[in-house]
């Protein structure tokens, strides 16, 4: 005689891709409509976005990449200075739609970092293609020892994100999805 198989029901919550529909934009809203018009190839080609950690930053990259995918653009996400990415990641990127670096403040004061970003700058706007940066701080604010780097990035505008308000980050809830797991 078998026994029933035992069911747990688990409160699991799937990650979910960033969209810019869902990001709350509140008092960030023409920053969004400018990175939403950098994923669709209509609107300013450089976007350099910065702020306080938690604003979401790395949620709108990651979002005009889905963004621009979603539209059959070719888009890349690169979260600059972290462990086991070297410069040379961004080395023919000029052939993509649209490239999104988060964390550009991570590379500052690393020069051969710095000027592949500056050479990325460059090949991206020969081939007319989009970029958008994000960093904790606004480009005068880096510590970057390439100048020529810093002018890149006042090539576009710079918004500099804000927190939500109370009022700004209240959202419905979402549904919770149940797996079932047999033993």
């Amino acid at each position: 005689m078998s026994t029933p198989a035992l069911q747990l029901h688990l409160p699991i919550e799937l990650a979910r891709e960033p969209t810019l529909a869902e990001y709350l934009s509140g008092p960030n809203a023409e920053a969004v409509a400018a990175v939403r018009g950098a994923a669709s190839g209509q609107g300013e080609p450089f976007i350099f976005l910065f702020g306080p950690p938690e604003t979401g930053k790395t949620h709108l990259l990651q979002a005009a990449c889905l963004a621009a995918a979603r539209t059959g653009r070719q888009a890349h996400y690169i979260p600059l200075g972290r462990p086991g990415i070297a410069p040379d990641i961004l080395e023919a990127l000029e052939r993509l739609d649209l490239v999104a670096l988060d964390d550009v403040h991570r590379i500052a004061g690393q020069p051969a970092w710095e000027r592949a970003v500056f050479d990325l700058f460059n090949r991206l706007r020969e081939h007319g293609r989009a970029l958008v940066t994000a960093a904790a701080k606004p480009p005068d604010d880096l510590a970057l020892g390439l100048a020529d780097l810093r002018s890149r990035l006042h090539w576009g505008p710079r918004y500099r994100l804000l927190s939500l308000t109370e009022p700004d980050s209240e959202t419905p809830t979402r549904s919770r999805i149940r797996i079932r797991i047999r033993w």
